[in-house]
């Protein structure tokens, strides 16, 4: 037998050895963590919301300035949550969580700009 087998073998044997334990116990104990865990989620994503409800006008001046269109920047401005909220890190100071929001609003504008180039262009080939 090799020796990764036989710890395999013992740690099977140590197990069968110990008292059987509760599933209604260990179920209760992984309901409460999930729970708690739900609760941080829900904390948090209403630490981002606040955050971004500050930022929310200047985003949007800022995408209706780069678009020229306000339904569009509407758009972005939406797209830039979706995105900010998939992955939203702890800025300690709300300068740099602003700056950070901004990144995210012109790359989702530009975006938004080249298409309306390749459209153009396509357009125009016709």
């Amino acid at each position: 037998m090799e020796a990764g087998n036989f710890r395999h073998v013992l740690n099977i044997t140590e197990i069968q050895k110990r008292e059987p334990m509760d599933v209604n116990t260990t179920f209760r104990l992984l309901t409460s963590e999930n729970i708690r865990m739900s609760n941080d989620l829900r904390q948090e994503s209403a630490v981002f919301e606040d955050r971004f409800s500050r930022c929310h006008e200047m985003l949007q001046f800022l995408a209706c300035r780069v678009l020229g269109n306000p339904e569009r920047a509407h758009d972005v401005v939406e797209n830039c949550r979706i995105t900010a909220s998939q992955n939203p890190p702890t800025f300690e100071y709300e300068g740099a969580f602003r700056s950070w929001l901004v990144r995210i609003l012109i790359d989702e504008a530009l975006v938004i700009v080249r298409q309306r180039e390749n459209d153009v262009i396509k357009v125009g080939a016709r």
